[in-house]
């Protein structure tokens, strides 16, 4: 099963670093191309248990992935994996660990091919560097919110 591990230090508090990774609008601003995203939520903060649905045409087919959040533990640990999809498996947790000056981020991010045989074939050459690049956007706009006060726009 292929795997992603990404580590960013990020100049915030981790409650703070947490807090963004979960914004619903942060997750919308982090996807490229012609995708969207929807959630299960009434809040802005997706949460234990929520939905969130990834949409996007690739090689002439819509493409859905529903990722569920399964383990939420505030400022330390979030989950995401998927219950629906046209991938075989997607797992994305974020680790979140306090040091002095900040907190480092751990992305892991476990996934399978596509299911169907184009998917499976295009997945091998081309999933691994576009989850990489959604995730690295992900990374980036969260990182640029949280280390300006750009952070108190959305979470007060």
């Amino acid at each position: 099963m292929p795997r992603i591990h990404l580590t960013t230090f990020i100049q915030s508090p981790p409650q703070r670093v947490f807090d963004l990774c979960r914004h619903l609008s942060l997750i919308k601003k982090s996807v490229v191309g012609n995708e969207s995203v929807r959630s299960s939520t009434g809040s802005t903060l997706v949460g234990n248990g929520d939905t969130i649905t990834y949409h996007a045409k690739h090689l002439l087919k819509l493409r859905s992935v529903v990722l569920k959040v399964t383990e939420f533990d505030r400022a330390n640990k979030l989950t995401e994996e998927q219950v629906k999809g046209d991938l075989l498996s997607y797992r994305h947790e974020h680790f979140f660990k306090q040091i002095d000056n900040g907190t480092i981020m751990i992305d892991i991010v476990e996934y399978d091919l596509p299911k169907d045989f184009i998917g499976k074939w295009a997945g091998k050459f081309f999933l691994r560097e576009y989850l990489e690049k959604m995730l690295k956007n992900r990374i980036l706009i969260v990182k640029n919110y949280a280390e300006t006060e750009r952070w108190h726009a959305l979470l007060g």
